[in-house]
């Protein structure tokens, strides 16, 4: 083991040392190059859900910016009873709502990375329910609210996976089509059912498509007599 210069290990020789040698015999040993860990850099850190587990990666870097696997990751949270990790593995599981500051440390070289903690989805809901009827090649957008097990506002849902779709229950002709952001514009008269996923819990919607009316306008015209 390579030791800094107040007794923190910066680089171990995994390999199994060499077997003993019968007395008179000789052997070339591999050269062993130690190189300083330059940085600590996080893979992507996702946002938690509460009860999620999941481990974070991280690597030491050197100079080059080259990841050296041989380095160990020492992990720690700041706040336990937010986030736990093992000190070992990087196994994070989410305890409560909130954030902590996780570090990871290779030697003398560390870095810090916030987590997020969120609630759990339990339910979606859409507005407004029932929806008004829509006319073809109109617009009408859906206000999506998630909330958690004990009923109240599950927290941002810019913090959530969230997917639309639509269909039409009746036949392949497509009514209606829905953006990311829940507006849903009609295409065809018909029954257009609009589903919205909030990581992975869905609601669906039913929204009615009617063809547009045809406005018609009569003139007459009165003689005029000289």
């Amino acid at each position: 083991t390579l030791l800094d210069e107040d007794g923190t290990p910066i680089d171990e020789q995994t390999t199994p040392p060499t077997p003993p040698l019968p007395p008179g015999s000789s052997t070339t040993l591999t050269e062993i190059v130690f190189a300083p860990v330059t940085s600590v850099a996080f893979d992507a850190v996702p946002v938690f859900r509460v009860g999620d587990v999941r481990t974070l990666i991280a690597k030491a870097l050197d100079a080059q910016g080259r990841a050296m696997t041989t380095r160990k990751i020492k992990w720690s949270s700041d706040s336990p009873n937010i986030l736990t990790i093992d000190a070992t593995t990087g196994s994070v599981t989410a305890v409560a709502v909130g954030s902590a500051k996780v570090t990871a440390t290779a030697g003398t070289r560390s870095a810090t990375a916030t987590v997020k903690v969120i609630r759990r989805v339990a339910s979606v809901a859409l507005s407004p329910n029932p929806a008004p009827p829509l006319i073809a090649a109109n617009s009408l957008t859906l206000v999506l609210s998630a909330k958690a097990a004990d009923g109240t506002d599950a927290g941002d849902i810019g913090d959530r996976d969230v997917a639309w779709s639509v269909v039409n229950p009746d036949g392949p002709k497509r009514t209606a089509n829905v953006s990311t952001s829940g507006t849903v514009t009609g295409v065809y008269p018909g029954n257009a059912d609009v589903t919205v996923s909030v990581d992975g819990v869905t609601k669906t919607l039913r929204v009615v498509v009617t063809a547009a009316v045809a406005l018609t306008t009569t003139t007459s015209a009165t003689e005029s007599r000289f």
